[in-house]
């Protein structure tokens, strides 16, 4: 005789506010509408099962798989709020052993005397033959019995809820095209802003340059390396002073490339950045002559007035 203390799981109770709309996923019953009781459950680690089925199957998934999907805090708080809520007291279930005295004792299978042999005279010998293959076909030989189950009937599953309908994927596709192609028209818009006020800028740019240049006579050297494609023929590379970038070939030919040009603007901020230090330069040696001739002319004026004033005084003598 064995004492089995009860599962705490036998006396499961129905949580109306869990389980509303629940499907077991041992059976297929649900809480609604016939009413199964649900508890928390343990089965395959899937949330809630109906309590048939927790009578069943919570020993083993107890140890083998709730332990290793749902967190053991998360258990004992559970465990400590059903013993709050609802006590179960302790039941002792007695369990009857099979008594193996009231079964009869099977008959024992009766003994078999060996005779003895009789001295029977031997066979002659007979001649050796040859023994040919023998083929065993597979086929006969009888094959073990497989005893098949009864076919138990399943019960009807009902349907899960349906989920709510996807939207299709070309919903989604359809409006990042469209924001992509809001985007591309903001940039369109912003590009042309960008090159109406580059234009106003490189003509405003142009008068002044063409203002510095008209005072440098001959013009200003560049650096030949700035022009696109080979430039192993290219004598003297200049920027005139009416803007132009004038190119002089070593065969005597001579090339005009009109800075103006939207086409050539990238060049023209190479010659900007390579003629504007060559402009300083020029700019300060004028300002250097400028100084020099200052100083001489301010020399001789002093000298010839003072020879202007003697030059009275003897005239007013004769």
């Amino acid at each position: 005789m064995g004492i089995l203390k009860a599962s705490r799981l036998d006396h499961a109770r129905s949580k109306e506010d869990w389980v509303k709309g629940l499907t077991c996923p041992r059976c297929g019953a649900r809480s609604e509408p016939n009413g199964r009781y649900f508890s928390f459950g343990v089965f395959e680690g899937r949330g809630y099962s109906c309590a048939e089925c927790e009578r069943m199957f919570s020993a083993y998934y107890r140890d083998e798989v709730f332990s290793h999907t749902v967190p053991k805090a998360d258990v004992e708080i559970f465990e400590l709020a059903e013993e709050e809520a609802h006590p179960a007291p302790e039941e002792e279930v007695i369990v009857e052993e099979d008594e193996d005295e009231d079964l009869p004792a099977a008959p024992e299978p009766p003994e078999v005397e060996e005779e003895e042999a009789e001295d029977l005279p031997t066979a002659p010998e007979l001649p050796e033959v040859e023994e040919t293959p023998v083929i065993e076909d597979e086929a006969e030989e009888p094959q073990p019995t497989v005893q098949e189950a009864p076919e138990v009937e399943e019960e009807p599953v009902e349907s899960l809820e349906e989920a709510p309908p996807r939207e299709p994927l070309i919903s989604a596709s359809s409006a990042v095209i469209l924001e992509s192609l809001r985007r591309l028209r903001d940039d369109t818009i912003h590009v042309n802003e960008l090159k109406d006020e580059e234009d106003r800028i490189v003509e405003a740019l142009l008068e002044a340059f063409l203002e510095i240049m008209s005072g440098i006579p001959g013009g200003l050297q560049v650096n030949h390396e700035l022009l696109p494609g080979e430039t192993g023929d290219v004598d003297r590379v200049s920027v005139s002073s009416s803007g132009e970038l004038l190119i002089l070939y070593m065969n005597g030919e001579m090339e005009a490339i009109d800075l103006i040009d939207p086409e050539k603007r990238d060049l023209l901020v190479d010659v900007i950045n390579d003629v504007f230090p060559k402009v300083r330069l020029q700019i300060v040696e004028m300002k250097g002559r400028l100084e020099k001739r200052i100083v001489y002319l301010s020399t001789v004026t002093e000298e010839l007035r003072s020879m202007a004033a003697s030059m009275a005084e003897v005239r007013g003598k004769i």
